[in-house]
């Protein structure tokens, strides 16, 4: 911008300028120096920059301020550009001194490239910069953001985005501390990357083999119009994802992790999470093309940050509203948390397939000795993982043949590195076959020592997710679980599934709500410390093997009309039995162990009971009920 000054302030301007420059000789160790040339690799500076304005004084005639100060000064010249090298910048800095006037400040880099040592005044339209040489993600400092036209940094400073004479009291970072020049492309003549050639290719007549750089720091007096004065000093029009720090991480623990999300904004077609855009200080929304999003962050320069979480946030299915907030500066990083079921330590569930939809419960990944189940649950359809780490075909087998029952959960699921969705039960015979006719070097080729499985399944959740009653306990929902002692279902549970709390090694006592009707085959078997057990009165069966345990003696009620093969024969303990319905019960084969020294009945039936197919065989056990 061009300064209109009268003839009586010129020598003045020139003298503060001088004294400008002179300011920044000293406090700049070498203003102009030079890279450290290496054939490949890492460049480093001589030394860092610091630049420290000793001040813009009052011309003591006119009584007016000096209107703006421009410099450049070289940051690095590469007279043999190769493939892969990295120039690194040191750390630098910015800030106004006590008898500075408040002023304005932002920078821009300018290039120079030379074909030897003449410089190229003109180069086609088509060449950019960029295409040879790039500057690190966060190339300058966290206190200079991006303006609205593109091409300058400036500094934050203050909430004028000035310096004043007290505010920044510190040096602020001109460079961010891994700042780098990184000389890169596909148009170097020779072999790449391995310090030979004859420079870039910008066409048939023009190569490039030296490079320099000039930063260009440029000072507005703090109480000029800066709009006017063609300074586009305000926050960026947008938050750009790509020009922020970003990180995936798990919602809980806040382990670093990484998923391949695509999004929505505002309603506009998908793209990479990393392309996003979406333009401060209005609402905005996010739909994710996953169901494992739990929150989203934003960090800003001055160093805050805002979660917007599923509880509060969450407006629709994967549907985020989020806000960036110029007052805070601009976004410079954002984070996405993820649900991640290692991390999980509730109850799984599938939804049901008919009209009446409900929620059956298909596992349990908690560590709690006892729980009690709701009777409803806020629940989202999420994508969980099984990893299978193995180093021999053999080995891989002995791990998925104990998970079948629960693999068997989870159709649909898949498996990494086979195309085919296994959706049944003979699409997984058809998968472990397709495993046993590989050789073993084909499948350590083809699968490495690493299989993941899969699925989709229905977890706890907050936000927009919807409510279900729940009704089912699973086929081996809590099977092997250790750590239970003791459970408790409320009303609403209408079945419990076979195997469903299988070898629960240390459950200690159980109560079957009056609501459950429908009991699986072995839904209790291997539980060898159940001390008690009260059966409802819903069942009308006491299902095949469904019992064990070290209690001596049960009450069967009135309700129930048949005891199935085996449904007690796992009690060792058990000696007395006490049936309260006037009509023996069904007895299937080994029903009752042969072991009992007492079976009470009621007084009316006991001539009954000894006539009845199966129970006469326990003639002379059969009593009154005292």
């Amino acid at each position: 911008m061009e300064i209109k000054r009268n003839k009586s302030t010129k020598v003045i301007v020139i003298a503060i300028a001088i004294l400008l420059c002179l300011a920044l000789a000293v406090g700049i160790t070498g203003a102009f120096y030079q890279a450290q040339r290496r054939a490949i690799g890492t460049v480093k500076m001589d030394k860092g920059i610091v630049i420290d304005y000793t001040g813009f004084g009052k011309t003591p005639n006119e009584g007016t301020w000096l209107r703006e100060t421009t410099i450049s000064f070289k940051l690095f010249e590469d007279a043999d550009v190769q493939p892969g090298e990295k120039i690194s910048l040191n750390d630098a800095g910015i800030k106004a001194n006590t008898t500075s006037v408040d002023f304005y400040a932002r920078v821009k880099l300018d290039y120079e490239f030379y074909n030897g040592e003449t410089k190229l005044e003109t180069l086609p339209a088509s060449f950019k910069a960029s295409d040879l040489i790039t500057t690190s993600s966060t190339f300058f400092g966290a206190d200079w953001v991006k303006s609205s036209d593109g091409y300058h940094y400036y500094a934050t400073g203050t909430t004028l985005n000035k310096f004043t004479s007290s505010t920044p009291a510190t040096f602020v970072d001109l460079f961010d501390t891994n700042a780098q020049f990184i000389i890169e492309g596909a148009g170097f003549t020779g072999a790449e990357n391995k310090g030979e050639g004859g420079g870039f290719v910008v066409d048939e007549t023009t190569s490039i083999n030296k490079i320099v750089v000039y930063l260009t720091l440029e000072t507005l007096q703090g109480d000029a119009d800066a709009t006017a004065e063609g300074w586009e000093i305000s926050a960026a029009a947008d938050v750009v994802f790509a020009e922020a720090t970003p990180k995936l991480e798990t919602s809980v623990g806040k382990v670093e992790t990484t998923e391949n999300l695509n999004v929505s904004v505002g309603g506009a077609a998908e793209v990479p999470l990393s392309e996003v855009v979406f333009p401060y200080d209005t609402t905005t929304t996010l739909k994710f093309d996953s169901n494992n999003v739990e929150y989203v962050t934003l960090t800003y320069s001055n160093g805050d940050s805002e979660t917007f979480d599923a509880e509060t946030y969450e407006v629709a299915e994967n549907t985020f509203q989020v806000y960036a907030d110029s007052t805070k500066g601009t976004v410079k990083g954002y984070t996405v948390g993820l649900f991640s079921d290692s991390e999980y330590t509730g109850l799984i569930y599938r939804l049901s397939s008919g009209s009446e939809k409900y929620l059956i419960i298909n596992g349990y990944l908690g560590e709690s000795t006892e729980y009690t189940i709701s009777t409803s649950e806020k629940v989202k359809e999420r994508t969980g993982k099984m990893v299978f780490e193995y180093e021999s075909q053999e080995q891989f087998f002995e791990l998925i043949d104990s998970k079948i029952e629960l693999l068997e959960n989870y159709f649909p699921f898949t498996v990494s590195n086979y195309s085919e969705t296994i959706d049944t039960r003979e699409k997984y015979e058809d998968f472990l076959n397709y495993i046993g006719g590989l050789s073993e070097e084909q499948f350590l080729a083809n699968h490495g020592n690493k299989l993941t499985i899969s699925f989709t399944a229905y977890f706890k959740a907050s936000g927009w997710v919807s409510s279900y009653t729940i009704k089912e306990i699973g086929d081996n929902a809590f099977s092997g679980n250790e750590n239970l002692t003791n459970i408790t279902l409320t009303e609403n549970i209408t079945k419990i599934g076979e195997y469903a709390f299988g070898n629960c090694t240390n459950l200690e006592a159980f109560v079957i709500p009056n609501s459950v009707t429908e009991m699986g085959v072995a839904a209790f078997s291997g539980c060898n410390n159940l001390t008690s057990i009260t059966i409802g009165t819903g069942l009308s069966y006491i299902a095949e093997s469904a019992l064990s345990g070290k209690f001596t003696s049960i009450t069967i009620p009135s309700n129930i009309n048949e005891i199935r093969k085996d449904a007690l024969g796992g009690c060792a303990n058990l000696t007395q039995i006490v049936c309260e319905s006037a009509i023996p019960p069904t007895l299937g084969n080994s029903a009752i162990p042969s072991n009992l020294t007492a079976i009470y009945v009621p007084a009316e039936s006991v001539e009954t009971y000894k006539a009845a197919n199966g129970w006469s065989v326990y003639a002379d056990k059969i009593q009154a009920i005292a």
